[in-house]
């Protein structure tokens, strides 16, 4: 299931696991997960961790997923990478319990940020909240 999480940087609501990815091209192509680990050389529990988003995909698997499904590595890499950046921020958010939008507005207040650069910073981070 997809997690819905706005990607400050692309402006999208939803950061959806690489693995959910991965197990949509499957289906596109008619290609088991078994198949799969197989051509690439790869335990099947593997695949099926990657699938269930209980595992990252790493340098070496999107080296081989673009090899097997003839999807770009930059593709898989870069699904990755918006993936964990976006749950790091959330959790980041969530940690300090704070919107980064209310902290910008905060520092503005207080007049250590300015305005332009604090409007820009709660734009950009500006989760829906």
């Amino acid at each position: 299931m997809a997690t819905q999480l706005q990607d400050p940087s692309a402006g999208t609501q939803f950061a959806m696991p690489p693995g959910e990815t991965l197990a949509e091209t499957l289906e596109a192509l008619g290609m088991a997960q078994a198949e799969l680990a197989e051509r690439m050389g790869r335990p099947l529990k593997t695949i099926n961790e990657i699938v269930a988003g209980k595992a990252m995909i790493t340098a070496d698997t999107v080296l081989q997923l673009e090899k097997v499904l003839g999807v770009p590595a930059s593709f898989w890499t870069n699904r990755e990478r918006l993936y964990r950046d976006t749950l790091a921020r959330r959790r980041e958010t969530g940690e300090l319990g704070i919107a980064p939008g209310i902290v910008a507005g905060r520092l503005q207040h207080e007049r250590k940020l300015p305005f332009s650069r604090g409007n820009q910073l709660k734009r950009r981070f500006d989760f829906g909240g």
